[in-house]
């Protein structure tokens, strides 16, 4: 008989907890997983709720403080800073610009700062202002903050009539005078229009250029004298005379009407001769010069070739035509004084040699053209008032500094005049456009304004946020 061997249970672990507790831990892992997406998703809203508001709170303070810079920009260009002594203490300043509401939900708060420069008869101010914007916090809300920087340039005293690019000394209303004959500056530069005093020196400005001591009147017995004539107060025979000094000739005097003045750069010299030739009815005379070098050729052999040429000009009667003789009519390094006591007339364009300029080159302009000295030499032109006529046809340009005490009269339906204008009347049936350059021969001293605040220039830097205070 098989005896049975008894049986034991199999040692079989216990899966009932273990799976409860993976069942537990998925639980709490899908829960923090929630709880986290819920905290993430309500932080992102709130984030980016702050965020869209300080961006439309940031943009109403940039278009607030435009708004503010708008009339502030209309404001000083239309008031009279003349009434100001020193207008950037008296003016630029936070009792006229103290702090200001903006529709109803920001601050502006105007600061200025300035730097001086001293010049003969003038100061030049470089203006800046700094206009924090800020909203109009309440309780406990953010305030936010935006500046905007810009830049004022300033001109007070006996301002240059050049350093103006558009000046006209007469009583009009001047922006409607502006727009109604078609006149711009480029560069944003401001102009000028109206009864602003002003001191033409005529007189002052021959005599330096002849080299007559200010102490004596300038009469033809004096001018007779520097030629080495015999004494008369006799006008001089019609003709034209070159001054001479010591290796120098200080200036070319022309008695009578030109028909013509034509300025060349003299061909095969790498644009460095200037020549200039005149017509008059007893036929003609040239001259060739190298600026500021000792070269000096003219029709006249009794002058010496190796003299230094100050580039003046001085007619003593009218211009019929005045041109260009090719592709320009001044080299890069001229630097001519055209004094005028009649009309000229302008039949081209007159362009400055460029392909001879140099990285160094002061860009200026290469004439200086002066005209109405009638009462100098005690010359009436009735039938033709002095002034400068441009007629170029149907477009032109012309690169100089344009001074005159009579009439600027516009004949060309489009003109561009690189330098500057100043005239005491205006007549035009085209449109001008004035691109500034500064004039390439010191006059301030001769042609200025008397006490005159010019505010010329108003730039708008940055707007830009910044850390709230």
């Amino acid at each position: 008989m098989t005896r049975s061997k008894s049986c034991r249970p199999l040692n079989v672990p216990n899966n009932e907890n273990g799976s409860l507790l993976l069942v537990l831990s998925f639980v709490v892992f899908l829960t923090f997983i929630g709880f986290s997406l819920a905290f993430s998703t309500i932080s992102h809203t709130r984030i980016t709720g702050e965020r869209a508001f300080k961006l439309q709170v940031t943009e109403n303070l940039k278009e607030d403080v435009i708004y503010y810079l708008h009339n502030f920009r209309r404001r000083i260009f239309e008031e009279k800073l003349n009434r100001c002594a020193n207008p950037v203490v008296e003016y630029f300043n936070s009792v006229q610009f103290p702090q200001q509401e903006i529709n109803g939900r920001s601050v502006v708060s105007p600061s200025f700062n300035y730097v001086e420069t001293l010049y003969v008869h003038y100061k030049k101010f470089r203006v800046t202002g700094q206009f924090g914007t800020r909203t109009i916090a309440t309780g406990a809300a953010a305030c936010y903050l935006v500046r905007a920087d810009v830049s004022l340039e300033l001109l007070s005293g006996g301002v240059p009539v050049s350093e103006v690019p558009f000046f006209l000394e007469k009583q009009v209303n001047g922006p409607q005078f502006l727009e109604d004959n078609r006149i711009t500056s480029a560069g944003n530069l401001a102009m000028t229009v109206g009864e602003e005093e002003t001191d033409l020196d005529f007189a002052g400005c021959i005599a330096d250029a002849l080299e007559i001591p200010r102490r004596i009147l300038l009469q033809w017995r004096e001018i007779r004298l520097k030629l080495g004539m015999p004494q008369s107060d006799q006008p001089l025979p019609e003709g034209i005379y070159c001054f001479q000094g010591s290796g120098v000739v200080p200036a070319v005097f022309i008695q009578g009407d030109l028909e013509q003045m034509i300025f060349f750069v003299v061909p095969d010299t790498d644009g460095q001769v200037q020549g200039i030739r005149f017509t008059l009815a007893g036929g003609s005379y040239e001259i060739q010069y190298r600026p500021g070098a000792v070269d000096f050729q003219c029709t006249d052999q009794a002058v010496a070739q190796q003299s230094l040429f100050k580039e003046t000009l001085i007619v003593n009667g009218r211009i019929l035509s005045l041109v260009q003789q090719g592709d320009a009519a001044f080299t890069a390094s001229a630097r001519i004084l055209l004094l005028v006591s009649g009309r000229t007339v302008i039949r081209s364009d007159l362009l400055r040699e460029t392909n001879h300029i140099g990285l160094d080159t002061v860009k200026v302009t290469a004439l200086t053209l002066v005209t109405g000295m009638e009462q100098l030499f005690g010359i009436s032109y009735e039938d033709d008032p002095p002034g400068i006529t441009v007629d170029t046809g149907v477009t032109g340009r012309v690169e100089a500094t344009l001074i005159t005490s009579g009439d600027l009269s516009v004949q060309s339906d489009q003109l561009e005049v690189r330098g500057s204008v100043y005239a005491k009347d205006y007549k035009s049936g085209g449109s001008l456009k004035v691109r500034r350059e500064a004039s390439g021969r010191a006059h301030g001293e001769y042609f200025k304004t008397v006490d005159y605040n010019y505010l010329r220039r108003f730039l708008l830097y940055a707007v830009e946020e910044v850390e709230g205070e």
